[in-house]
C-alpha cells in the first residue's frame, strides 16, 4: 500500500509538473489596420515580451483577421472564440460603468500620465465590481487626449457646432456631444472613413493620431485642439479567463511583470509620438489646425462641467462606494504624473 501510494504521488506531481510547463499558444483577434503603428510598435513587441519571459512556453499567435466584430471583442475574448483581443471598453456600451471616468473631459495632456493613473485607479479601486468577468485585463489605458475634427468648417464657439453630427466612440461621449448641441453618432473609428465619404456624419471625436493612421486627414481638414481633452477613450488588453488560469502561476507572473505599469508607459510614449506625427501631416496637407482659444475653452469647461457629477452617479450605481473621492485621487494622480514627466 505504501508503495502505491508512493507511486500514485509520483504520478501527480509528475502530471502537475508537465501541465505547468505545457506550451500554450494564444489565439490574437487582431482589427488594427495593418499598416496601424500599434501593430509594429505595441502588439508585436509585447507579443515577442511574453515569449521571451516564458522561455517559450506561452507564445500569440496573431490570428489573420478580426474573430466577430470590432465591437464585438470583449465578447469574442470572454466566451474563448479568441484568446486576447486588444478591446475599446466604450464599444461594450453599459458594461464599464466605473470604468468610464478614464472617458471624462479635460484629464490632461499626456497619455502616459493618464495611462499609468487609469491601471492604478483600477487595481485600487475599481477591479473589485468586476467589469472584466470572464476576461483578465493586462493592460487597461487610454489613447491621447481626444479632439474634435470637423468637414463643414473650423470650430470658433459653441455656436459652430449646433446640429452638426459627430461620430463618438463609446457612450460617454454621446452625453457630452449632446451637451455641446450637437448630434452623437456611435460607431467605431473604423467605419469612419466610409461614414465620413457618404456624408452621414460632419466630423468626429477622435485623437490625433487617428485622422493619420486611418487615413482621415483629408475627409477631416479642421482639427481643434483643446487642452486637457475633449474626452478619453478606455482601451484594454484582455485575455481570456480560462485561457489565463491553464499558463503556470509562473508564467503569468513573468507576463504581468512585461504588461500592466510597464506595457501602459511603452504604449504612452508611443501614442505621443504617433499623435505628434499625425498632427504635423495635418499641417503639412495645408489642413486647419488650431487651439482653442481661452473664452472657448472656458465655455466648453462650463458646458461640461456636469460631466464629473454623472459618472458619480453612474459609478456609485456600479456598486462603487465614494466615487468622488476616486475621481479627486484620480485626478491628483495624473497631475503629479505629468509633473513628474515634465508635462
Amino acid at each position: 500500500m505504501r508503495l502505491l501510494a508512493a507511486f500514485a504521488s509520483a504520478v501527480l506531481v509528475a502530471t502537475t509538473l508537465s501541465t505547468a510547463s505545457a506550451d500554450t499558444t494564444l489565439r490574437y483577434s487582431n482589427w488594427l489596420p495593418a499598416t496601424h503603428p500599434f501593430n509594429t510598435r505595441v502588439i508585436q513587441p509585447w507579443i515577442d515580451d511574453v515569449a521571451r519571459v516564458t522561455d517559450g512556453r506561452v507564445t500569440i499567435d496573431v490570428l489573420p483577421k478580426v474573430v466577430g466584430s470590432v465591437p464585438a471583442q470583449f465578447d469574442v475574448v470572454r466566451d474563448g472564440l479568441a484568446d486576447v483581443a486588444l478591446i475599446i471598453n466604450g464599444y461594450s456600451t453599459g458594461r464599464f460603468r466605473a470604468g468610464e471616468i478614464v472617458e471624462l473631459p479635460f484629464l490632461g495632456d499626456n497619455p502616459v500620465a493618464i495611462g499609468v493613473a487609469a491601471w492604478r485607479i483600477y487595481n485600487k479601486h475599481l477591479a473589485p465590481l468586476n467589469e472584466f468577468a470572464g476576461t483578465v485585463p493586462v493592460a487597461t489605458f487610454t489613447h491621447g487626449p481626444g479632439q474634435l475634427y470637423t468637414r463643414p468648417g473650423p470650430i470658433a464657439s459653441l455656436d459652430d457646432l449646433k446640429g452638426l453630427k459627430i461620430r463618438v466612440a463609446s457612450t460617454s461621449s454621446i452625453v457630452t456631444i449632446q451637451a455641446l448641441g450637437a448630434v452623437p453618432v456611435q460607431k467605431p473609428v473604423t467605419q469612419l472613413y466610409e461614414l465620413m465619404s457618404t456624408g452621414v456624419v460632419d466630423g468626429s471625436l477622435m485623437n490625433k493620431e487617428a485622422s493619420q493612421t486611418f487615413n482621415l486627414i483629408d475627409s477631416l481638414p479642421h482639427m481643434l485642439l483643446v487642452p486637457g481633452g475633449l474626452y478619453n477613450l478606455g482601451i484594454s488588453f484582455i485575455v481570456n479567463q480560462d485561457s489565463w488560469n491553464d499558463i503556470a502561476a509562473a508564467d503569468r507572473e513573468a507576463i504581468m511583470d512585461v504588461s500592466g505599469e510597464t506595457f501602459i508607459r511603452k504604449i504612452g510614449n508611443v501614442y505621443l509620438d504617433i499623435d505628434a506625427a499625425a498632427v504635423e501631416a495635418m499641417k503639412a496637407a495645408g489642413n486647419d489646425v488650431r487651439m482653442a482659444d481661452d473664452k472657448l475653452v472656458a465655455d466648453l469647461k462650463d458646458t461640461l462641467k456636469a460631466s464629473d457629477d454623472a459618472w458619480i452617479a453612474k459609478a456609485k450605481a456600479a456598486g462603487l462606494t465614494d466615487p468622488a473621492a476616486v475621481l479627486a485621487e484620480f485626478r491628483a494622480e495624473i497631475a503629479a504624473l505629468e509633473k513628474e514627466l515634465g508635462n
